[in-house]
């Protein structure tokens, strides 16, 4: 997967996460617990996106 396409869909994912929604990507209801690790992954590639561009 692109930088591009990894992008794009974690701003899909984080625009559904900020309307309360995440049924296109996740079939569980949205929770604490969910909202934490889905927010862990999109900081975690965010994190692997900016040491790319850096490296």
């Amino acid at each position: 997967m692109t930088d591009q396409n990894n992008i794009k869909i974690n701003k899909d994912i984080l625009s559904s996460v900020i309307k309360g929604n995440l049924s296109d990507y996740y079939n569980q209801p949205l929770t604490p617990d969910n909202i934490n690790v889905i927010a862990q992954q999109l900081i975690e590639s965010i994190d692997n996106f900016i040491n790319k561009k850096e490296g």
